[in-house]
């Protein structure tokens, strides 16, 4: 099953690279990752009816709506508007609550938890070689609670 899996990732074709329009390009293609037990993932409207990812936490959540985007070398930032309902974090790891990330680097954004009205999040990140694919993710890392994330908000900046 394994060598399977690897067969039909290594058949799919690479994601073209990210094109910006003023130093900006909307994401897309967001697929679940990790649905919770007890609890639930889908698009839908949020509250006050904006278009939205949305989690609510069962009692042990980490789950995370991605996609893969093909950046050039360069620096940048990842951002999205959040808002969350009764988030209670997790009683163990670092990173709790509501966030945005990019794989397999370090998250120093903005983590939310409790009640919050829609906030922009940030995370900034590099790309040292040429071209690399890079997973971003908006994540809910939480026991309890909900959290939406403004699909239309969900773009990469390029910094430099």
């Amino acid at each position: 099953n394994r060598q399977l899996s690897l067969q039909r990732q290594l058949a799919q074709p690479k994601p073209p690279l990210l094109e910006f329009k003023d130093g900006a390009a909307s994401l897309s293609g967001w697929t679940k990752m990790d649905e919770p037990a007890g609890g639930a993932m889908e698009r839908t409207a949020s509250p006050d009816g904006i278009a939205s990812l949305f989690i609510r936490a069962g009692p042990v959540t980490t789950a995370s709506w991605r996609t893969t985007v093909r950046l050039q070398r360069g620096s940048y930032q990842f951002q999205g508007q959040v808002r969350v309902a009764g988030v209670k974090p997790l009683p163990f790891g670092r990173n709790q609550g509501a966030y945005l990330r990019i794989a397999g680097r370090t998250q120093a954004g903005t983590h939310l938890v409790g009640d919050s009205s829609w906030k922009k999040i940030t995370t900034d990140f590099t790309v040292d070689v040429a071209e690399e694919e890079v997973e971003a993710g908006c994540e809910l890392r939480a026991s309890t609670g909900t959290a939406w994330v403004d699909l239309s908000s969900l773009r990469v900046i390029r910094l430099r």
